[in-house]
């Protein structure tokens, strides 16, 4: 017997994940007959891990910046990028309309990007945020959420009085004491007594 070999490169279409079935057809010659054979080739995407940081992790009406990494868990890696979703288990508002970002690379196969959200009013507690990466051509998608305490993110105003214990009006002599007068006001819709 007497064999004779040649090859081909073949490259997956993006995004086409599962079973590709290569065949190999020789049409023969003057003195060998026309033969085929073929071969199964499973196609998957690389695997991704996300991370997601929310800093700081309590906030009062600041809002809070919410980061996600997402990491190509393959080596060598791909070029890495594609889009963030971004949600809320409570009532809030994030920095973005709708709430998404897109990824940009640190490094091949690490990207991140960022949004701002913020608690609701009259609202405390803890908020739960939870980061979707849909995927890219080449990459699966992966989630990851992170804890975020609102305090109590209402509206308010401060004012702030000095007075001469004496009565001297709000003329502070020197060596003379001062009375110091902060007031803050919750000036919201659904107003409560301020603290802390």
């Amino acid at each position: 017997a007497t064999d004779a070999e040649c090859g081909v490169i073949y490259t997956p279409a993006k995004r086409g994940t599962g079973t590709h079935a290569i065949t190999a057809a020789y049409d023969g010659s003057l003195l060998q007959e026309p033969a085929q054979a073929s071969t199964n080739l499973e196609v998957s995407q690389n695997p991704t891990n996300s991370t997601l940081e929310c800093a700081p992790d309590r906030i009062d009406a600041d809002p809070t910046t919410c980061t996600v990494t997402v990491v190509d868990t393959v080596t060598p890696p791909n070029p890495l990028g594609g889009v963030v979703a971004f949600e809320s288990d409570r009532a809030g508002s994030f920095g973005n309309d709708p709430a998404t970002c897109y990824l940009v690379e640190s490094e091949l196969g690490t990207a991140s990007c960022e949004i701002a959200y913020s608690g609701a009013a009259n609202t405390a507690g803890n908020y739960t945020i939870s980061s979707h990466y849909r995927g890219d051509e080449t990459h699966n998608p992966s989630d990851a959420s992170d804890v975020v305490l609102v305090r109590n993110p209402t509206a308010t105003s401060v004012t702030f009085e000095v007075a001469a214990s004496e009565p001297l009006g709000s003329r502070v002599e020197p060596g003379h004491p001062a009375n110091c007068v902060v007031t803050v006001r919750d000036t919201s819709a659904a107003p409560t007594a301020p603290s802390g």
